[in-house]
């Protein structure tokens, strides 16, 4: 059985297309073939949870040439990644703000009793199983540091 999450991605493109959407349309395209991708090679059939996880690598990922793009000052590319990152967010679920993260962050680090730079791949291992798809793993991380002193 396909995706709700998958099937909302295909009614889209469809829907983009007749708008003449083309920047969509290729983002989206892009996102199907990723997620047919992963399915092939792995044959199964994905959920909505691990698209979701795929569409974050996918916003880290345009981030990241974002950041590179900054560096070379090329304005016409940064425009390209962040009309694709908005169109990716649209099937992510609400992200966390800082203050949400940072408070999560705290309940984890007071649960699993951590106190040092030693103990952060078990706080990380727990945040990123409730926080994958909904906060940036890297802010998550840094304020992660931020709360063991590293």
């Amino acid at each position: 059985m396909d995706s709700s999450l998958k099937t909302r991605i295909q009614d889209d493109t469809k829907e983009a297309m007749k708008q003449g959407l083309k920047e969509k349309v290729i983002t989206l395209r892009s996102l199907y073939a990723a997620i047919r991708k992963h399915e092939i090679d792995k044959q199964v059939l994905m959920s909505d949870e691990d698209i979701v996880v795929l569409i974050g690598k996918q916003v880290k990922s345009r981030n990241e040439s974002i950041e590179a793009f900054r560096k070379g000052n090329r304005e016409d590319l940064i425009e390209k990644e962040q009309a694709e990152l908005d169109i990716l967010y649209q099937y992510l679920p609400k992200q966390l703000s800082e203050a949400e993260i940072a408070k999560h962050v705290e309940q984890v680090i007071s649960h699993t009793g951590a106190s040092s730079q030693k103990d952060m791949g078990v706080v990380m291992q727990k945040l990123r199983e409730n926080l994958v798809g909904i906060a940036d793993m890297q802010l998550v991380a840094s304020l992660v540091k931020k709360q063991l002193g590293v």
